[in-house]
Parts: structure tokens; C-alpha cells; sequence
């Protein structure tokens, strides 16, 4: 069976607990992770074996075949 493949959208606090979890769960793959700021992005992706990362949560959004995406965001809104 393939896997699930699942996008990290967020790459703080929170987006980093989500990766632990999902790695930690059978038949789960974490396919990209994203966040507006880039270094963050390769950070996570870095630590975690992920292959993809982007500034971009659209390209996690638009990847065929779809991807479910876990959200992170921060608890107040983030100024760009």
C-alpha cells in the first residue's frame, strides 16, 4: 500500500511537533513542508528527511496527486 503522503504548511513550534508525530506514524509520508520563512522551511525539512521544501504553501496545495496539508500557524496573525 502506498503511503499517505502529507504536506507540512508552517514550519515553527507547532509545525515541528507535527512532523515528530507524523513521522512517528505508520503509513505516513511527509511529503514537503512550507513556511513564509524560507530558512525555516529547509530547517524542518532538514531535520525530518524531507524531501521538499518551499516560501509557498500553494505549491503543498497544488501537488498531484493531492496531498492532505497539516496547518501550523502561528496564534496571532504574521505580518508579511
Amino acid at each position: 500500500m502506498n503511503p499517505l503522503r502529507i504536506g507540512i504548511i508552517g514550519a515553527g513550534r507547532i509545525g515541528k511537533v507535527h512532523a515528530h508525530t507524523l513521522q512517528s506514524t505508520p503509513g505516513v509520508e511527509i511529503a514537503a513542508v512550507s513556511d513564509i520563512v524560507p530558512d525555516a522551511a529547509l530547517a524542518l525539512a532538514a531535520g525530518h528527511n524531507i524531501k521538499t521544501s518551499t516560501d509557498d504553501y500553494h505549491d503543498i496545495i497544488m501537488d498531484q496527486p493531492s496531498t492532505p496539508s497539516s496547518s501550523a500557524p502561528p496564534p496571532i496573525p504574521t505580518r508579511q
